[in-house]
């Protein structure tokens, strides 16, 4: 999974950059997920519905699940988007987080146009690259915003983004793993299953939940 945020004031033009790169990564077959910051909330179904009822009651989690969607709801104590990203979309080969300029963890493109500041506050170890109407003076790549194939082409090529192929969370919490404990868990897991029976026959991922007691006992 590689993991990049793009960061901008309003009217920036970040969903538009989004949205075609989406529609440019999807077109090459890559699997693409978009996380969309929403610091002052959001609505998440409309009032009276029978799922915002659910959700007023105080449900932990509510999923819609129609013919070819799911949509899920879950009430956290924190946010911290590089740990939704890799707890919801471990399995995705980009995930595009809009918004978040504060988080830390990940790197970020920074979407302007000429008419608005340039102060983002971001460090120059986490900026990536620019996509801007107007090229700033800056040591990192920069796009324009009818260059989204390039840029697509700039993400694939940056093997710095890609996040742990082995992921192991606790209450939600990804714990980062160093490559040879991934390498012995993975090895442990796979070793096992490929013995079970009905198995695809090219499996690309796995999801293993393990659930302890309240006494920390498995």
């Amino acid at each position: 999974m590689k993991l990049v945020g793009f960061i901008g004031w309003s009217d920036s033009g970040k969903t538009t950059v989004i949205e075609g790169l989406v529609k440019e990564l999807r077109g090459r077959g890559y699997r693409v997920a978009v996380l969309k910051h929403c610091p002052n909330g959001f609505d998440w179904d409309k009032k009276g519905t029978d799922s915002a009822r659910i959700w007023a009651a105080g449900a932990q989690g509510v999923a819609l699940v129609g013919p070819d969607q799911v949509a899920f709801l879950e009430r956290v104590a924190e946010v911290n988007l590089k740990q939704i990203a890799e707890l919801y979309f471990p399995d995705y080969d980009f995930v595009l987080i809009e918004g978040g300029k504060e988080a830390v963890g990940f790197k970020k493109i920074m979407v302007t146009k000429e008419e608005l500041p340039q102060d983002l506050p971001v460090s120059s170890g986490e900026l990536l690259a620019v996509v801007s109407d107007d090229p700033p003076n800056i040591d990192k790549p920069v796009f324009g915003f009818d260059q989204l194939a390039e840029l697509a082409d700039f993400l694939c090529q940056r093997e710095d983004l890609e996040r742990p192929a082995v992921i192991l969370s606790i209450d939600d919490r990804p714990l980062p793993l160093k490559p040879f404990v991934q390498e012995i868990l993975a090895g442990a897991v796979w070793g096992i299953v490929k013995k079970l029976k009905k198995l695809p026959e090219r499996p690309r991922r796995l999801r293993l939940f393990l659930k302890g007691d309240r006494e920390g006992k498995s």
